[in-house]
């Protein structure tokens, strides 16, 4: 086989790939040894019927959207996960991501915070952790920012600081029949 003929049959095998747009079709369509042209087959005409004309690939899925975090209450987490040895400096985007999720799992955990509060409930005690010893954990960067209020949860209790988390906590294990120590 001369090199042009090598030459030829790459290009028909690339020609099948971007017809034949998924692993499955391309493959059947190499096994098959059907060169397809664009607009020439019944199989290329309806491939490309999916997509409108301006466009030769798929449109690209959207983002799913993530759960939000107020961007001070995400800046004082990351900086008392950081002094606190338990996490890395956040990026304040405003969404819980990954990184923010393990941050939040880490206060948590870090400062006995009881597992049946919810997030709002938590950015609480972010915010009372943080104002109790703003001196430790650094000035926040966007200080006159004023951020939206998020409202807490209408069957939890609000927390003021840890000696109330605390008190809630031996309230939920005495209502779920579990003793102090043991985690539920």
């Amino acid at each position: 086989m001369s090199k042009y003929d090598k030459l030829i049959k790459k290009v028909e095998v690339f020609e099948k790939l971007a017809v034949y747009g998924d692993r499955s079709n391309f493959l059947k369509a190499l096994a098959q040894e059907v060169t397809p042209t664009v607009g020439g087959t019944p199989e290329a005409d309806a491939y490309l019927a999916q997509f409108p004309q301006n466009s030769s690939a798929p449109p690209a899925p959207a983002k799913p959207q993530l759960p939000s975090i107020p961007l001070d209450v995400q800046e004082m987490l990351s900086k008392i996960v950081t002094v606190e040895g338990v996490g890395l400096p956040l990026q304040n985007d405003g969404q819980i991501g990954s990184k923010t999720k393990q941050a939040l799992d880490a206060f948590r955990k870090k400062f006995n915070v009881p597992g049946n509060f919810s997030d709002q409930d938590t950015f609480g005690v972010i915010k009372n952790t943080y104002n109790r010893d703003p001196d430790r954990y650094g000035k926040l960067s966007t200080p006159g920012k004023a951020q939206p209020k998020a409202a807490p949860a209408p069957a939890q209790p609000q927390v003021r600081d840890l000696d109330d988390a605390y008190k809630a906590q031996q309230e939920y294990y005495k209502k779920q029949s579990i003793p102090p120590g043991v985690k539920g």
